[in-house]
Protein backbone atom coordinates (compact mmCIF):
# COMPACT_ATOMS: atom_id res chain seq x y z
CA UNK A 1 0.00 0.00 0.00
CA UNK A 2 1.13 3.44 -0.72
CA UNK A 3 1.84 5.61 2.22
CA UNK A 4 0.39 9.01 2.18
CA UNK A 5 3.01 11.65 2.17
CA UNK A 6 2.39 14.58 4.39
CA UNK A 7 3.19 17.86 2.78
CA UNK A 8 4.25 20.56 5.09
CA UNK A 9 2.35 23.75 4.41
CA UNK A 10 4.50 26.60 3.13
CA UNK A 11 4.66 29.67 5.24
CA UNK A 12 3.67 32.88 3.53
CA UNK A 13 5.67 35.93 4.58
CA UNK A 14 4.10 39.36 4.14
CA UNK A 15 6.44 42.25 3.54
CA UNK A 16 6.12 44.85 6.18
CA UNK A 17 5.47 48.36 4.96
CA UNK A 18 8.33 50.68 5.63
CA UNK A 19 7.16 53.49 7.85
CA UNK A 20 8.23 57.00 6.95
CA UNK A 21 10.85 58.41 9.14
CA UNK A 22 10.11 61.54 11.12
CA UNK A 23 12.60 63.50 9.04
CA UNK A 24 10.84 62.41 5.84
CA UNK A 25 7.45 63.44 7.22
CA UNK A 26 8.83 66.84 8.21
CA UNK A 27 10.31 67.28 4.75
CA UNK A 28 6.97 66.52 3.08
CA UNK A 29 5.17 68.95 5.40
CA UNK A 30 7.80 71.62 4.77
CA UNK A 31 7.54 71.25 0.97
CA UNK A 32 3.75 71.33 1.14
CA UNK A 33 3.82 74.53 3.16
CA UNK A 34 6.27 76.11 0.69
CA UNK A 35 4.03 75.22 -2.26
CA UNK A 36 0.89 76.57 -0.57
CA UNK A 37 2.60 79.78 0.55
CA UNK A 38 4.14 80.35 -2.90
CA UNK A 39 0.80 79.84 -4.59
CA UNK A 40 -0.92 82.16 -2.12
CA UNK A 41 1.70 84.88 -2.56
CA UNK A 42 1.40 84.59 -6.34
CA UNK A 43 -2.37 85.07 -6.15
CA UNK A 44 -2.01 88.02 -3.77
CA UNK A 45 0.64 89.56 -6.01
CA UNK A 46 -1.60 89.18 -9.10
CA UNK A 47 -4.41 90.99 -7.29
CA UNK A 48 -2.32 93.64 -5.52
CA UNK A 49 0.21 94.53 -8.23
CA UNK A 50 -2.14 96.54 -10.52
CA UNK A 51 -3.43 98.60 -7.58
CA UNK A 52 0.03 99.27 -6.18
CA UNK A 53 1.53 100.05 -9.59
CA UNK A 54 -1.27 102.48 -10.40
CA UNK A 55 -0.57 104.46 -7.22
CA UNK A 56 3.21 104.24 -7.66
CA UNK A 57 3.04 105.43 -11.29
CA UNK A 58 0.86 108.37 -10.31
CA UNK A 59 3.40 109.48 -7.69
CA UNK A 60 6.34 108.95 -10.08
CA UNK A 61 4.67 111.10 -12.76
CA UNK A 62 3.87 113.78 -10.19
CA UNK A 63 7.48 113.97 -8.96
CA UNK A 64 8.92 113.91 -12.49
CA UNK A 65 6.63 116.81 -13.46
CA UNK A 66 7.76 118.83 -10.44
CA UNK A 67 11.45 118.25 -11.20
CA UNK A 68 11.10 119.00 -14.93
CA UNK A 69 9.16 122.20 -14.29
CA UNK A 70 11.69 123.39 -11.66
CA UNK A 71 14.65 122.69 -13.97
CA UNK A 72 13.05 124.53 -16.89
CA UNK A 73 12.10 127.55 -14.77
CA UNK A 74 15.60 127.74 -13.25
CA UNK A 75 17.32 127.70 -16.62
CA UNK A 76 14.89 130.12 -18.23
CA UNK A 77 15.07 132.67 -15.42
CA UNK A 78 18.87 132.53 -15.18
CA UNK A 79 20.09 131.91 -18.72
CA UNK A 80 17.49 132.84 -21.32
CA UNK A 81 17.09 136.18 -23.09
CA UNK A 82 13.73 136.13 -24.86
CA UNK A 83 14.87 138.59 -27.52
CA UNK A 84 17.46 136.06 -28.70
CA UNK A 85 14.89 133.33 -29.33
CA UNK A 86 13.70 134.68 -32.68
CA UNK A 87 15.16 135.80 -35.97
CA UNK A 88 12.61 138.16 -37.55
CA UNK A 89 13.06 139.05 -41.23
CA UNK A 90 11.40 142.11 -42.76
CA UNK A 91 11.06 143.49 -46.26
CA UNK A 92 11.99 146.97 -47.45
CA UNK A 93 8.68 148.32 -46.15
CA UNK A 94 9.48 147.00 -42.67
CA UNK A 95 6.81 144.32 -42.95
CA UNK A 96 7.51 140.94 -41.36
CA UNK A 97 8.17 138.28 -43.98
CA UNK A 98 9.04 135.34 -41.75
CA UNK A 99 10.03 134.43 -38.23
CA UNK A 100 12.53 131.72 -37.39
CA UNK A 101 14.06 130.32 -34.27
CA UNK A 102 17.62 131.19 -33.42
CA UNK A 103 18.57 127.52 -33.71
CA UNK A 104 21.98 127.62 -32.01
CA UNK A 105 20.59 129.62 -29.10
CA UNK A 106 17.56 127.37 -28.69
CA UNK A 107 19.66 124.20 -28.88
CA UNK A 108 21.90 125.50 -26.10
CA UNK A 109 18.86 126.13 -23.91
CA UNK A 110 17.52 122.65 -24.64
CA UNK A 111 20.88 121.07 -23.82
CA UNK A 112 21.13 122.91 -20.49
CA UNK A 113 17.56 122.06 -19.50
CA UNK A 114 17.88 118.40 -20.50
CA UNK A 115 21.17 117.94 -18.67
CA UNK A 116 19.77 119.62 -15.57
CA UNK A 117 16.72 117.33 -15.57
CA UNK A 118 18.88 114.24 -15.88
CA UNK A 119 21.22 115.31 -13.08
CA UNK A 120 18.42 116.10 -10.64
CA UNK A 121 16.43 112.93 -11.33
CA UNK A 122 19.61 110.87 -10.92
CA UNK A 123 20.35 112.60 -7.59
CA UNK A 124 16.83 111.86 -6.35
CA UNK A 125 17.15 108.27 -7.55
CA UNK A 126 20.35 107.78 -5.53
CA UNK A 127 19.21 109.86 -2.54
CA UNK A 128 21.87 112.60 -2.95
CA UNK A 129 19.53 115.48 -2.15
CA UNK A 130 22.39 117.72 -1.06
CA UNK A 131 23.59 117.88 -4.69
CA UNK A 132 20.28 118.98 -6.22
CA UNK A 133 20.36 122.15 -8.30
CA UNK A 134 16.62 122.74 -7.86
CA UNK A 135 15.34 124.41 -4.70
CA UNK A 136 14.30 121.94 -2.01
CA UNK A 137 11.10 123.89 -1.47
CA UNK A 138 9.65 122.14 -4.52
CA UNK A 139 9.94 118.90 -2.50
CA UNK A 140 8.18 120.35 0.54
CA UNK A 141 5.40 117.72 0.37
CA UNK A 142 7.86 114.82 0.40
CA UNK A 143 9.58 113.02 3.27
CA UNK A 144 13.20 114.07 2.68
CA UNK A 145 14.52 111.46 5.13
CA UNK A 146 12.90 108.73 3.05
CA UNK A 147 14.08 110.34 -0.19
CA UNK A 148 17.66 110.19 1.07
CA UNK A 149 17.22 106.42 0.85
CA UNK A 150 15.89 106.67 -2.69
CA UNK A 151 12.25 106.19 -1.60
CA UNK A 152 9.98 108.79 -3.21
CA UNK A 153 6.74 107.51 -1.69
CA UNK A 154 5.31 104.78 0.54
CA UNK A 155 2.04 102.96 -0.13
CA UNK A 156 0.20 101.45 2.83
CA UNK A 157 -1.15 97.95 2.23
CA UNK A 158 -4.51 99.14 3.55
CA UNK A 159 -4.91 101.08 0.30
CA UNK A 160 -5.55 97.75 -1.44
CA UNK A 161 -9.01 97.58 0.13
CA UNK A 162 -10.10 100.88 -1.44
CA UNK A 163 -11.53 101.96 1.88
CA UNK A 164 -10.89 105.37 3.47
CA UNK A 165 -10.84 103.88 6.97
CA UNK A 166 -8.23 101.26 6.07
CA UNK A 167 -6.21 103.50 3.73
CA UNK A 168 -3.45 104.27 6.28
CA UNK A 169 -3.38 100.85 7.95
CA UNK A 170 -0.81 98.14 7.43
CA UNK A 171 2.84 97.85 6.41
CA UNK A 172 4.20 100.41 3.97
CA UNK A 173 5.56 99.51 0.55
CA UNK A 174 8.40 101.75 -0.71
CA UNK A 175 8.31 103.24 -4.20
CA UNK A 176 11.53 104.01 -6.05
CA UNK A 177 12.30 105.30 -9.54
CA UNK A 178 15.06 104.73 -12.05
CA UNK A 179 15.69 106.91 -15.09
CA UNK A 180 15.97 104.80 -18.26
CA UNK A 181 16.02 105.53 -22.00
CA UNK A 182 16.70 108.93 -23.54
CA UNK A 183 15.56 112.34 -22.36
CA UNK A 184 14.02 114.20 -25.31
CA UNK A 185 13.39 117.94 -25.22
CA UNK A 186 12.01 120.11 -27.98
CA UNK A 187 10.51 123.52 -28.68
CA UNK A 188 6.80 123.69 -29.42
CA UNK A 189 4.95 126.76 -30.74
CA UNK A 190 1.30 127.75 -30.49
CA UNK A 191 0.25 130.64 -32.75
CA UNK A 192 -3.11 132.43 -32.43
CA UNK A 193 -4.58 135.55 -34.02
CA UNK A 194 -4.65 138.48 -31.65
CA UNK A 195 -6.67 141.47 -32.70
CA UNK A 196 -6.19 142.93 -36.19
CA UNK A 197 -2.99 141.98 -38.01
CA UNK A 198 -1.43 140.70 -34.80
CA UNK A 199 -0.46 137.21 -33.71
CA UNK A 200 0.41 135.83 -30.32
CA UNK A 201 3.24 133.31 -30.31
CA UNK A 202 3.56 131.04 -27.27
CA UNK A 203 6.79 129.09 -26.91
CA UNK A 204 6.89 125.90 -24.84
CA UNK A 205 9.55 123.37 -23.97
CA UNK A 206 8.28 119.81 -24.31
CA UNK A 207 10.20 117.19 -22.31
CA UNK A 208 9.76 113.43 -22.60
CA UNK A 209 11.44 111.06 -20.15
CA UNK A 210 11.23 107.32 -19.52
CA UNK A 211 11.29 106.04 -15.96
CA UNK A 212 11.17 102.64 -14.31
CA UNK A 213 8.82 102.55 -11.32
CA UNK A 214 10.21 100.07 -8.79
CA UNK A 215 8.27 98.18 -6.12
CA UNK A 216 9.53 95.23 -4.03
CA UNK A 217 7.17 92.83 -5.84
CA UNK A 218 6.97 94.33 -9.32
CA UNK A 219 8.13 97.14 -11.63
CA UNK A 220 6.91 98.96 -14.71
CA UNK A 221 8.25 101.40 -17.29
CA UNK A 222 6.38 104.67 -17.81
CA UNK A 223 6.76 107.62 -20.18
CA UNK A 224 6.28 111.11 -18.78
CA UNK A 225 5.60 114.05 -21.12
CA UNK A 226 5.45 117.63 -19.88
CA UNK A 227 5.06 120.99 -21.62
CA UNK A 228 6.21 124.18 -19.89
CA UNK A 229 5.57 127.65 -21.37
CA UNK A 230 8.76 129.72 -21.49
CA UNK A 231 7.88 132.81 -23.56
CA UNK A 232 5.00 134.69 -25.15
CA UNK A 233 5.63 137.16 -27.97
CA UNK A 234 3.17 139.49 -29.68
CA UNK A 235 4.00 140.02 -33.35
CA UNK A 236 2.49 143.25 -34.68
CA UNK A 237 2.06 144.34 -38.28
CA UNK A 238 1.03 142.68 -41.52
CA UNK A 239 0.57 138.98 -40.87
CA UNK A 240 2.86 136.91 -43.11
CA UNK A 241 1.65 133.74 -44.83
CA UNK A 242 4.08 131.60 -42.82
CA UNK A 243 5.11 132.63 -39.36
CA UNK A 244 7.77 130.02 -38.82
CA UNK A 245 9.98 128.31 -41.31
CA UNK A 246 10.29 125.67 -38.58
CA UNK A 247 6.79 124.54 -37.65
CA UNK A 248 5.83 122.84 -34.40
CA UNK A 249 6.60 119.43 -35.85
CA UNK A 250 10.08 120.45 -36.95
CA UNK A 251 11.08 122.75 -34.12
CA UNK A 252 14.55 122.45 -32.61
CA UNK A 253 14.88 119.41 -30.38
CA UNK A 254 17.56 117.75 -28.31
CA UNK A 255 17.94 114.14 -27.18
CA UNK A 256 20.15 113.30 -24.22
CA UNK A 257 21.06 109.63 -23.79
CA UNK A 258 20.76 108.64 -20.14
CA UNK A 259 24.08 107.47 -18.72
Amino acid sequence: MYQRMRLKPKKIYLKKKNKLKISQKLLIIFLSVIIVVSFSLKKISDIASPVLLSTAELEARKLAGIVINACVQNNISQNMDESNLFLINKDTNNNITDINFNTSYVNQILYNVTKDIENNLKKIESGNLGELTIHKDVLANYDLNKMKKGVIYEITTGALFNNAILANIGPKIPVKISLVGDIISSIKTDITNYGINNVLVEIKIKVTITEMVLLPITSNEIIVETEIPIAIKLIQGIVPDYYFNTSSNNSPSYTLPVT
